[in-house]
Parts: C-alpha cells; structure tokens; sequence
C-alpha cells in the first residue's frame, strides 16, 4: 500500500473562516480524494488516502 498524499490548494495568510470541515466537497475526477485544512486552518490540501497525488498548473 502507499501511504496518503496531499498537495496544497490554497494558502491564506490568516485562517480561513469557512465550514468547520469540508467533508461535503469532493474533488471531481479523482476518486477517493477530499479536503482538507490544515491544523491552523492557514490552507486547503487535497488529499487521498493512498496513492500519488498530481497536481498540473
């Protein structure tokens, strides 16, 4: 098994004020993927349980 990967989305220099969790999101076109924020709430990751993540700017 690989081990969970993330990758950030988006950095604020303040924490974000948004819903407490966003379990309700989902990444469209990558199964098994969500978000995520950080402890301090500064950034948004995408994240899968196991796996590679790619992100392509």
């Amino acid at each position: 098994l690989m081990p969970p990967a993330k990758g950030l989305l988006l950095a604020a220099p303040a924490a974000i004020n948004g819903p407490d969790d966003l379990s309700g999101w989902t990444v469209e076109g990558a199964e098994n993927a969500s978000l995520r924020y950080s402890d301090d709430r500064t950034k948004i990751y995408f994240f899968t349980p196991r796996g590679t993540l790619l992100l392509l700017e």
